[in-house]
């Protein structure tokens, strides 16, 4: 019979649209919807005769959409900030697509500009559309948000929209599929699916019999599925807080004063600086000083009917409470009670602060809080002692709006292990709702790692479900995954799991802990610190398990570093012993030193420890090499090895008494030392050689010598010491003046005054003697102080005084006389010093007295004897010349 006619080909899904734009100033193209899928073509006719058409085969799939395209954002933050462009061109495109046949158009180019003041002069702002083969490409987009615009710019807005369709369906076939979603872009969003494939046309031969049905036209393709978002930095997804912004801060360990969270508190005299905040981290950027502190970050909104959603990105340690605007909105390891400045955290940071804490805030807390203009982010980080210092303490904090972040998270066929860094809160997030997206056809194994142990989940391709279904993934778990098929793909939202985040690792249990930080990450970026002897490292490589384990401080068979996104399983032994493979002891007598214990051990799984030594603690070692061996024993867990003890002897001689000294001189050449007083002393050499230059028993002559000490025990270990003697003469000389006197007047002018001062110095015998009125002189009539001084060379001075009455003489007065046969006893008073001559006559007629005698006066009476007077008449007489 003849054949029916061919049946209609299914009409193409239409392409996903664009989102309509609410506001100028809130522009952001959200996903397309999917497009519808196309009518089923009517079937032919019956025809007459003959056998069924043969259907002709599928569709090939349209491609995947290009990538979003680029953006540009920029933005002043102060109240009376402004941009300026003056002259030249911005230009943004859309990102090129691949040369893949019926790939989806990707977001065009995008430019935003937000300022109070808003300046255009002579500029070309463009932001060029995107095209491709499969769905249409979106058009650039420019926004510009300012409350005060000046321009005479031109600006170009140019949507290139994307052309063709998927690939055509085989004969008689199903249309192609609709070409997959675009990737995200920086700042833009994917492009739309390419358009489905054309429907095939039915089955044609004529040399069918009558009676044969007629092949049905293909089914329309479904439309391409809009890109998905790319991460927040295009508008209205932006940061109100991120990295680097600047915080006022309180760490006076005092509490700030009330209403310190809300806008209008006034925190002038607050210091200031960047996330993150904290001590004792190496990556701290603003150090704090006190166990409890307190933060404020000012943002602005233009609208707060515009934000959709709001999120807080948390590092703590130990305990944080969040508020906006004065209301709290979120509090981590504290009590639930009322908070203090002194009130401690529950417990230390199980994370030590290294995981990110994602708050979502939700819209019924803080849609009623936030404001017009200035709102503000507060927090307060307490530690879990309270005011008793801790090891360290940090905080850090994003405020993202409007948007969640994502990452992907890639499977290959074998194990993958990995650390899911979730968006949810502690309660987790259901397997099932993690990997919404397997493929048709997986078929894996999920064991995560928890701290009651593995929990396993099994996906089967027919059931297509978790089984039990019942388990969830919480923050900070690791995960392994068996993958019995084909790599795939997932999208998580939240952040991947942080280079440099040391997890807890259990001792003597298998812990699962990863690395997702490009540069890869050996043991101490995973654990935080050195390994121990006894620990042991498994990771899968392309589904080969390799095993390490750390002996005797060396990995074997070498030391294992995790790829970016790997996880490996990590044991820690129960007991850790800590031996120094060589260990100097300084000898502490000439016995040597004694034996000490040198290890440190500990038992981390509760039993006992017992360590032995050979020789024991105590035992005395002399100067050398001595091999001492351990054990140590913890139940069933047992360590040993030897350490090599070296005893020496490397303290010098200790010299004591060397100390500058003055000695008086006895004598002009000075004085002789026979011994200084120095001694010696060696705790390990009782017989140390002490030498002395110049030696003990020498002269010193005056002035200053400088004395040197050299010490030297039987290692060879040498101290020196000097001082200074100093030989000084402080004596004064010995100076001895005359008697005072009086002298008679024996000339016009007065008396002759001779006398002589006696001087003596032990140390000198250059003496310089003075005296007012030199020996020789003559001194006038009346009383007369000499005064006499002396003094040596080194300028120590004596002196001494006396005086000199010099008197005019009397004449002479007999007052006693006795005469008898034969002889004449005469007396007179006389005075000091004054000569008298006595003189006589036999007769007064004669011219001239004779002289009997001289005599000088004492100051008292004199009696004169005339022994033989030849006459028996003479007259006597007493006068002074």
């Amino acid at each position: 019979g003849m054949n029916g006619a061919d049946g209609r080909i299914g009409v193409n899904g239409s392409k996903g649209s664009n989102a309509k734009t609410k506001r100028a100033d809130r522009f952001r193209p959200k996903a397309g919807k999917p497009g519808k899928i196309g009518k089923r073509g009517d079937g032919g006719q019956f025809g007459h005769s003959g056998t069924p058409g043969t259907p002709g085969g599928d569709g090939a799939s349209g491609s995947a959409g290009s990538p979003g395209g680029g953006a540009i954002m920029l933005r002043t933050w102060s109240a009376t900030g402004s941009i300026l462009i003056g002259g030249g061109s911005i230009n943004v495109s859309a990102t090129i697509p691949g040369p893949t046949p019926g790939a989806g158009g990707g977001a065009g180019g995008s430019i935003v500009l937000i300022s109070p003041n808003v300046t255009l002069s002579g500029a070309t702002l463009r932001a060029n559309g995107a095209s491709a083969s499969g769905g249409g490409g979106r058009a650039g987009k420019i926004a510009i948000l300012s409350s005060s615009l000046t321009t005479n710019v031109t600006t170009t807005v140019q949507a290139m929209p994307g052309a063709g369709a998927g690939s055509p369906g085989g004969v008689g076939g199903l249309a192609g599929a609709g070409g997959g979603a675009g990737a995200a872009g920086f700042g833009g969003q994917g492009g739309a699916g390419g358009l489905g494939g054309v429907g095939g046309a039915a089955s044609v031969n004529p040399n069918q019999g009558i009676g044969g049905k007629l092949g049905k036209g293909g089914a329309g393709g479904l439309g391409g599925l809009g890109g998905k978002p790319g991460p927040c930095f295009w508008w209205p997804c932006f940061w109100f807080v991120y990295d680097g912004s600047w915080w006022h801060y309180w760490d006076f360990g005092t509490f700030p004063g009330l209403g310190w969270n809300l806008p209008e508190y006034d925190d002038s005299n607050w210091r200031t600086g960047t996330n993150s905040f904290g001590y004792g981290d190496s990556h701290d950027t603003t150090i704090m000083t006190s166990n409890t502190c307190y933060f404020r970050q000012a943002f602005e909104i233009l609208d707060p009917n515009s934000i959709t959603n709001l999120v807080a990105f948390v590092r703590r340690d130990d305990g944080v409470v969040l508020y906006l605007n004065g209301q709290e909105v979120f509090r981590d390891n504290m009590t639930t009670n009322v908070i203090s400045h002194t009130t401690p955290a529950l417990t230390g940071a199980p994370d030590d602060g290294a995981r990110v804490l994602i708050v979502e805030i939700p819209p019924h807390i803080y849609q009623p809080l936030l404001r017009y203009g200035t709102n503000v982010i507060a927090a307060e980080v307490h530690q879990a002692t309270g005011v008793t210092n801790r090891a360290d303490m940090s905080f850090q904090l994003r405020l993202m709006a409007n948007g969640l972040p994502r990452y992907p998270q890639s499977f290959g066929t074998g194990y993958t292990t990995f650390i899911p860094q979730l968006h949810t809160s502690s309660n987790g997030t259901p397997v099932s709702e993690l990997f919404a997206d397997v493929p048709p056809g997986a078929e894996m194994d999920l064991f995560i790692w928890t701290s009651m142990g593995w929990q396993m989940e099994s996906y089967s391709p027919f059931m297509r479900g978790w089984s039990p279904g019942t388990s969830v993934i919480r923050p900070g778990e690791s995960a392994l995954l068996s993958n019995y098929g084909p790599p795939f793909n997932i999208e998580i939202v939240g952040y991947p799991h942080e280079a440099n985040s040391p997890v807890v690792i259990n001792r003597n249990q298998e812990t699962l802990v990863g690395e997702a930080m490009p540069g890869g990450a050996v043991f101490e970026d995973l654990a935080g610190h050195a390994p121990e002897n006894g620990t042991t490292l498994t990771r899968y490589v392309a589904g080969v398990q390799a095993d390490y384990s750390f002996v005797n401080d060396a990995w074997m068979p070498q030391e294992p570093v995790l790829a970016p996104g790997e996880a490996a399983f990590i044991t820690l032994p129960c007991l850790t012993v800590t031996a120094p493979s060589n260990v100097v002891l300084e000898a502490v007598s000439p016995m040597g030193a004694q034996m000490t214990t040198q290890i440190a051990a500990t038992n981390h799984c509760g039993d006992p420890l017992m360590v032995q030594y050979a020789p024991p603690p105590g035992t005395w070692l002399p100067l050398g090499m001595h091999p001492v061996n351990y054990q140590v024993f913890a139940g069933l867990n047992h360590s040993s090895g030897m350490i090599l003890v070296q005893v020496t002897d490397t303290t010098p001689p200790e010299i004591f008494g060397a100390t500058d000294r003055v000695f008086e001189a006895p004598g002009p050449q000075g004085v002789v030392i026979p011994d200084y007083g120095v001694t010696v002393s060696d705790s390990a050499d009782p017989l140390v050689q002490l030498s002395v230059t110049p030696p003990p028993g020498s002269l010193f002559p005056p002035g200053t010598t400088l004395v040197q000490c050299t010490a030297t025990d039987a290692s060879g270990n040498t101290s020196t010491a000097e001082f200074m003697v100093t030989v000084t003469d402080t004596l004064a000389p010995q100076i001895t003046c005359p008697p005072s006197m009086t002298l008679v007047k024996n000339t016009a002018d007065g008396a002759d005054l001779i006398y002589t001062v006696l001087t003596f110095d032990s140390g000198d015998t250059n003496v310089m003697l003075e005296c007012s009125v030199p020996s020789g002189s003559v001194v006038s009539e009346g009383t007369t102080t000499v005064e006499c001084r002396v003094m040596d060379e080194s300028g120590n001075l004596n002196s001494c005084s006396f005086q000199v009455q010099v008197v005019a003489a009397e004449p002479g007065e007999i007052t006693g006389f006795d005469a008898s046969v034969g002889t004449v006893n005469m007396s007179f008073p006389t005075q000091l010093g004054v000569e008298y001559a006595i003189e006589y006559k036999n007769s007064l007629d004669e011219p001239d007295w004779q002289p009997l005698t001289f005599v000088t006066g004492n100051g008292s009476p004199m009696e004169i004897n005339d022994p033989a007077p030849d006459r028996q008449m003479r007259f006597y007489r007493v006068r002074s010349p």
